[in-house]
């Protein structure tokens, strides 16, 4: 999933380090089978909802508004848990809760930085997790832009290790490594880095390694192009990303060894942050093509089909997430 900075950073600081169920919410109700969770805000604060894949009814708020909360990402192997991340604590953490939202959600990181970007091991029992704590932020000319590392940690919050790190230790440039995507079929994880670019150039590429960061892959290599977002198809076969090679954000697919990149929106607006259905025939994205951002459903295919999943009641819908299969 795609890590807004500027929105993560500015997320409104709360008072509690657990969210309740949400106004909407039914306590201990069961959502149903085929769903897509997300961000959502009509004003205010975004708080986690769910809706219905195929049409966008039924849609579902499962934390209260008093606190922004992002990035929901379902457990494996059922969908029985959420996890996202928040800044109620005053830094950006990450939180677990029921994904039905019937009890309050559980603080997973506590250090005192920013954690972003959740996602679950295949077997549902850790999650990685991008981590900014190793670094100072200096605002210079150039600009020393914020810079992260892929952490993982058990789902209750304990043997929390770094599994990335920075090649050129010895640089006065320090590169960031984000956007870690788990996959449930191949066991490896992908991220975002600009490790093998230098520090005056812009941009970011994909890589995929195992889970203790070892076998280290590079997938896209787009010098001062921005690639982001990866997302593994439900087999492991592909990988989604958004890619702004095209002049704008649109979401692209590749083969897991990077081979066979193909644009599937190609539009004028901002396509960006993909999420696989759980047959891997449909991928689910955020787009700003009426004024605000909107959750849309496209073919995984060939990027037809593409339909709106909004039903008009938020001012802005971000990072989708399908749920898996039951």
């Amino acid at each position: 999933m795609k890590v807004n900075l500027a929105l993560s950073l500015s997320i409104a600081l709360g008072a509690l380090a657990t969210f309740g169920c949400g106004e909407d919410a039914s306590t201990g109700s069961s959502l149903g089978a085929d769903q897509i969770a997300f961000s959502s805000r009509t004003t205010g604060n975004y708080s986690i909802h769910a809706m219905n894949a195929s049409d966008g009814s039924g849609k579902t708020q499962l934390t209260a508004s008093d606190t922004n909360a992002y990035g929901p990402a379902w457990s494996p192997p059922d969908g029985q848990d959420l996890a996202f991340f928040s800044d109620a604590t005053g830094q950006s953490q990450i939180y677990r809760m029921q994904a039905d939202g019937g009890a309050p959600a559980v603080q997973v990181t506590t250090d005192d930085s920013n954690q972003v970007s959740p996602t679950w091991s295949p077997d549902g029992l850790r999650l990685a997790y991008a981590s900014d704590r190793n670094h100072i932020h200096i605002f210079s000319d150039p600009p020393i832009l914020l810079t992260f590392e892929i952490f993982v940690i058990d789902r209750d919050g304990n043997n929390e290790t770094q599994i990335t790190s920075d090649p050129n230790p010895g640089d006065t440039f320090q590169p960031t490594n984000t956007d870690p995507d788990w996959s449930t079929a191949a066991n490896r994880i992908t991220f975002v880095s600009n490790r093998d670019i230098t520090a005056r150039q812009l941009g970011t590429d994909i890589y995929a390694m195992d889970a203790d960061g070892s076998n280290l892959a590079r997938l896209t290599q787009t010098p001062s192009i921005t690639d982001s977002d990866p997302t593994w198809s439900p087999d492991g076969n592909r990988i989604a990303f958004t890619s702004n090679r095209a002049g704008q954000n649109d979401i692209f697919v590749m083969n897991a060894d990077g081979t066979g990149q193909v644009n599937l929106t190609d539009s004028f607006s901002a396509d960006q942050s993909p999420s696989w259905s759980p047959d891997g025939t449909q991928i689910a994205f955020e787009t700003y093509r009426n004024a605000k951002w909107e959750i849309y459903v496209m073919n995984a295919s060939d990027g037809s089909g593409q339909e709106s999943r909004d039903d008009g009641s938020s001012t802005s819908s971000v990072y989708p997430a399908w749920s898996p299969a039951p």
